[in-house]
């Protein structure tokens, strides 16, 4: 009888284990596959919302209206407060990093690492730029001629089995005389059917 079982047993294996197989293919992340909760922000909201706000800030670039405080050279960017005021635990460098990225590539504007809100992103290189101030070899820290802040809210609606979220992404750029030089918002609204997409 033990036989039996672990004939059976060993035969249900493969049985078994395509019923856990998973199919896995890979998408374009700003593409039209990609997965959509109403829940939650998604890796393309995101996306959505840092590409409006890097082609504003490059208009603004473009049109002489941000300026660096040293001729010649990039303005200086940091990062100071982006307020989670959602429900969900959210990584706000899904949006400030990708918008960072794209403007140093922009090379109208640079982001310091060693200084902003929350404490100092990259400690090396704030010891370094303190050792070669202390020593001589340096001139210190540039001050940033822009500091970016901003907040992110949802809002819920229901109608009947339709539930809908906009996520609101406000983003701020303050200069040194603490004027909001740049303000912009970006909506993205989205909508599913009760018992299809959770919440």
């Amino acid at each position: 009888m033990r036989q039996v079982k672990k004939f059976i047993a060993i035969g249900m294996l493969p049985v078994w284990l395509v019923g856990c197989a998973t199919s896995s293919t890979y998408v374009d992340p700003n593409g039209q596959r990609t997965v959509v909760n109403v829940g939650k922000i998604n890796i393309q909201d995101f996306s959505t919302a840092a590409d409006a706000f890097i082609q504003t800030i490059l208009g603004k670039l473009a049109e002489g209206q941000l300026q660096s405080s040293e001729p010649g050279e990039p303005a200086v960017m940091a990062i100071s407060r982006i307020s989670n005021n959602t429900t969900a635990h959210l990584d706000t460098d899904q949006l400030v990093k990708k918008m960072r990225i794209e403007l140093n590539r922009s090379g109208k504007i640079l982001t310091t690492t060693t200084l902003g809100y929350g404490g100092v992103e990259d400690p090396l290189a704030k010891e370094t730029q303190e050792y070669l101030a202390m020593t001589g070899r340096g001139s210190g820290q540039r001050l940033p001629d822009y500091t970016l802040t901003g907040k992110i809210l949802e809002d819920y609606a229901r109608d009947g089995r339709t539930k809908q979220v906009s996520y609101i992404f406000q983003m701020s750029l303050t200069d040194q005389a603490g004027l909001a030089i740049w303000e912009d918002e970006k909506i993205i609204t989205k909508q599913g059917k009760s018992g299809a997409v959770g919440w």
